[in-house]
């Protein structure tokens, strides 16, 4: 399992592997909130876990001096964690207070619904129609419109792809 990182000033993902040794490792593993004052202070850190470590290395390699940060895993229906939230530096105070976590829980709350509705859709989409899609019978906005169209007309997409996108 790895977690992805948008670097939005360079516009890269950054992979990493979930370790119980990194922040956000360690809130997806035990699911918890991470709310560190001072990521570079190892005490602080060892608090909250013995092997907790922060890494350094984006913050050399980018210039950025990460200092607070609130980790909290996207967890789906209490079952599944289906991501992480990471918000770095607080730009008024001296960390994140406990309203910034419910805050920020109730944003991975509904993250969770729909990144889980999201995946059933694909997962559904897929069984049935990929066929059409790997084919090029249909193109991805072709399907939505139809299932779009089929729910209007209260009939199956089946139809609506024969009859409106000609798919034999």
């Amino acid at each position: 399992v790895y977690s992805k990182f948008l670097d939005l000033d360079t516009v890269r993902e950054i992979r990493l592997p979930i370790s119980p040794n990194s922040l956000t490792g360690f809130a997806v593993l035990n699911r918890q909130i991470v709310n560190v004052q001072d990521a570079y202070d190892p005490a602080e850190l060892s608090r909250i876990a013995p092997s907790l470590r922060f890494d350094q290395s984006f913050d050399k390699v980018t210039g950025f001096r990460t200092t607070q940060v609130l980790v909290i895993p996207i967890v789906h229906d209490n079952r599944s964690v289906v991501g992480a939230l990471q918000l770095l530096n607080k730009r008024r105070g001296a960390r994140f207070t406990k309203d910034d976590e419910v805050n920020l829980a109730r944003v991975a709350k509904t993250l969770g619904i729909a990144l889980h509705n999201q995946a059933q859709l694909t997962q559904k989409r897929a069984g049935k129609f990929a066929y059409l899609l790997d084919q090029g019978r249909v193109t991805e906005d072709e399907l939505n419109a139809a299932l779009t169209e089929a729910r209007a007309r209260q009939t199956d997409v089946e139809t609506i792809l024969v009859d409106q996108y000609k798919v034999p």
